[in-house]
């Protein structure tokens, strides 16, 4: 099973190994995942968030406001420069990770990897380890607050199951690993998600169903 640490290594290691091919026009090319910002910017926040960590300053979630203050913070930055911030300080995460905590900054980096990607239409991070790993942190989540009166539902992925809800489940998704992580974390519009394989109506239970608000325009990476 891929750990937190893997999660968080594997996508430093290609994000900035894949920062030194990337000229001017590939840095500023819009994400449409992060609507308002660049692949730059989305650099700039894997950079700060990890320096913000690292030091302190930042305890519990990100608030917007507080991820617009690092891209804002390293907007005069080169992008070698804030993979190098980001590289530093990268072994101090790995090490929070390691002692289970922290473990939504290695989903923060997997996620942004693969909205990085959908930018330059390259190839995404489909590992199944990952994608599992990633939908096993965000169903846990929406277990966790879920409502008693809503419907219960079952997740499958082919490789693994979640159920959400604690009563006999009457609705049921099954999707392509990638797909389903991807849709829990908001990368997938209304219409994407009520597309998938669903047994039952999701209509009202598909807004609750992602950690992040979805986006108006498809998504395909």
């Amino acid at each position: 099973m891929t750990t937190a640490v893997e999660m968080y290594a594997t996508a430093r290691r290609g994000l900035i190994d894949l920062a030194s091919t990337l000229d001017i026009r590939a840095q500023l090319t819009p994400v449409p995942a992060l609507p308002g910002w660049t692949v730059k910017d989305t650099y700039a926040h894997l950079a700060g968030i990890c320096t913000d960590v690292r030091t302190g300053t930042l305890r519990g979630k990100a608030s917007p406001d507080w991820t617009a203050r690092q891209v804002a913070d390293r907007a005069d930055l080169t992008l070698a420069e804030i993979c190098a911030e980001w590289d530093a300080g990268g072994p101090a995460i790995d090490a929070i990770l390691a002692d289970g905590k922290g473990l939504l900054m290695a989903q923060d980096a997997w996620t942004h990897r693969n909205d990085i990607a959908g930018a330059l239409t390259i190839p995404a991070d489909r590992s199944p380890e990952a994608c599992t790993w990633s939908a096993d942190l965000t169903a846990g989540y929406l277990n966790h607050k879920w409502a008693p009166e809503l419907p219960t539902v079952v997740l499958d992925s082919g490789l693994a199951s979640w159920t959400i809800g604690s009563g006999t489940p009457s609705l049921r998704l099954t999707a392509d690993p990638y797909e389903l992580a991807r849709a829990l974390m908001g990368r997938r519009s209304r219409a994407q998600f009520l597309g998938m394989g669903w047994d039952g109506d999701a209509g009202g239970v598909i807004e609750r169903l992602h950690a992040f608000e979805m986006p108006e325009k498809d998504l395909t990476e």
